[in-house]
């Protein structure tokens, strides 16, 4: 064996200058053969380690790394929701009132009180509550506030007692009301209405009879129950067999839209003369123009604004009477709004929400109070055979919104019972009929005067209406003040005569005592 090694360095010699190296490893020593190196380099050492050792050398070098990268991701993160938190808190309008909840409250007490909070704050926020444009121009101060608030029972009370004293005499009026039970009999012309009856509303697939029932509409000292009846017109192809309540047939007898201007009355209503409800007079000899009704239906935009038509027919319909001039310029007023809001009618779809439900439907509702109450002044210029089916037909009212839901339980939302009041409205005008003044004055009080009113009733555009209330208000307190100050006159005279007969009756009965007691 030594031989055959000492053979094998020699041979290694003779080809070149190899070397042999020694590799100590922990538990054995390799040799390697590296050719074409000389002696002089020195032995190669070379230590393989332990591989645990290599493994945390590693793992120590890689930790900075991922702490850093671990920081970055995190604080991503944290950026995120605090973004997105700072977006989903509601905004709260300017010049709302800031609520906070009383200073004994606990989180701790009760979670059904913080849940009650928490809608309270958002029913807030969807509401708008407190608009400073509304609360400027609606109240002046505490005094007419209670001035008005005092005006406003006088007249409940007023309408309680006239609705009990005039509604049965309404009601039993021959011209136009009978019962449900003998329509059929009564009128056969009923019959033929039954196919047309779908056109009351814009939706054709759905009826009146699948319907649900709103909530009714009820003016002030209003009865909670309703009796149902049916009207009937015989004149033009507008005839409609509609269920009215008895609050609605007060309104259907007076202000028919069909039968031309309101009769006269022998005791007129206490708020006929408001300037949200009031009509003027037309003057001798006036003809206006027919309505066009080509000019309908022929637009497509839906940006433009009704308001510049509606300020033109609010300034005519509060004058004391129209003359020629008058009527032409109402005429040109009530084509373009006409035409604006049925395109925009067309152009809307559903609306789920009802803060947002209340604007547009507000301004329907003004729009078509507008329009009834031309229809009643002129109704032989207005030429509804020829557009009024198809512009009824473009407003959609066969539903409601529900008051309280899983979402917000047991919180009244005001827009809701004003939205579906507004909807009870405008069924009564798509059958050619103005509701009860009562209840016109109190939507456009809802609209305009109250302090939760819609943002777009809130501007300074409709300040114009909230100065009409104003005035009609003062004067209604100055009317009430001469009236009061008139009966305690009445009553003071009164009195004095009262005390000459009594003090006149005791003297003779003293008398005659007298006469008794000589006899």
């Amino acid at each position: 064996m030594v031989a055959t090694g000492t053979a094998h360095k020699e041979q290694r010699q003779l080809r070149g200058d190899a070397q042999d190296y020694q590799v100590l490893g922990d538990d054995k020593t390799t040799v390697f053969s590296l050719p074409h190196l000389n002696e002089a380099h020195g032995p190669l050492w070379f230590t393989s380690g332990n591989p645990r050792r290599r493994f945390q050398d590693r793992h120590r070098s890689s930790l900075p790394r991922f702490l850093v990268a671990a920081a970055l991701i995190l604080s991503i993160l944290v950026i995120g929701v605090i973004c997105k938190a700072a977006r989903e808190v509601p905004q709260r309008q300017p010049g709302s009132t800031h609520r906070r909840l009383a200073s004994d409250w606990r989180p701790d007490e009760s979670a059904e009180l913080c849940q009650i909070a928490e809608h309270c704050l958002e029913l807030e926020a969807d509401m708008g509550i407190a608009q400073p444009a509304a609360q400027a121009t609606a109240g002046g101060g505490p005094l007419q506030k209670i001035e008005k608030l005092v005006a406003m029972l006088q007249e409940a009370a007023e309408a309680h007692e006239q609705q009990r004293t005039e509604g049965k005499k309404c009601v039993e009026e021959p011209e136009g009301v009978m019962d449900p039970s003998s329509q059929g009999a009564a009128n056969p012309a009923l019959t033929s209405l039954g196919p047309h009856l779908h056109q009351l509303d814009g939706d054709s697939s759905a009826g009146p009879a699948l319907i649900p029932a709103p909530p009714a509409i009820s003016s002030a000292g209003g009865n909670a129950s309703e009796r149902s009846y049916v009207t009937y017109h015989s004149h033009g192809v507008l005839g409609v067999v509609s269920p009215l309540s008895a609050i609605q047939v007060e309104g259907a007898c007076s202000h028919s839209a069909l039968q031309g201007p309101p009769r006269a009355s022998p005791k007129v209503h206490p708020c006929a003369g408001h300037p949200f409800v009031r009509l003027p007079s037309v003057e001798f000899g006036v003809k206006p123009r027919h309505l066009v009704p080509q000019r309908f239906f022929l637009h497509s935009r839906t940006n433009l604004s009704p308001f510049p038509y509606m300020r033109t027919l609010r300034q005519l319909l509060i004058r004391k009477s129209l003359d020629q001039a008058g009527a032409e310029a109402l005429m040109d007023a009530l084509e373009k709004l006409v035409d604006i809001i049925w395109t925009q009618a067309q152009g809307r779809t559903q609306q789920r929400r009802p803060a947002v439900a209340v604007s547009l439907l507000g301004k329907d509702f003004i729009a078509m109070d507008f329009i009834v109450s031309a229809i009643q002044l002129f109704r032989e210029a207005m030429e509804l055979n020829s557009w009024w089916g198809k512009f009824i037909s473009g407003f959609r009212t066969n539903y409601y919104f529900h008051g309280a839901g899983s979402v917000r339980p047991r919180v009244r939302n005001h827009n809701t019972q004003l939205v579906n009041r507004l909807l009870s409205a405008m069924r009564i005008y798509k059958q050619g009929l103005r509701p009860s003044l009562d209840e016109v004055i109190a939507l456009k009080r809802m609209l305009f005067c109250s302090p939760s009113a819609p943002k777009p009733f809130t501007e300074h555009y409709y300040d114009a209406w909230r100065h009409d209330d104003d005035l009609f208000v003062k004067e209604q307190l100055k009317r009430q003040h001469l009236q009061s100050v008139e009966t305690h006159a009445l009553l003071e005279g009164s009195n004095s005569p009262g005390e000459d007969i009594d003090s006149q009756a005791d003297s003779s009965t003293h008398a005659q005592g007298d006469g008794h007691m000589q006899t």
